[in-house]
């Protein structure tokens, strides 16, 4: 992924937080847990 396809995504994203924040930070913290999980613990 080039350093524009990035901006571009961020761009999108901060649109997409103003419509709907609860949703988004949803979707976030998933991808957080997503990080976390995949580090520390094997797939059941």
């Amino acid at each position: 992924m080039t350093d524009e396809d990035r901006i571009n995504e961020f761009v999108k994203l901060q649109k997409q937080i103003k419509q709907d924040p609860k949703r988004i930070a949803a979707v976030i913290k998933r991808w957080m847990a997503e990080d976390t999980k995949l580090s520390k613990r094997p797939k059941k």
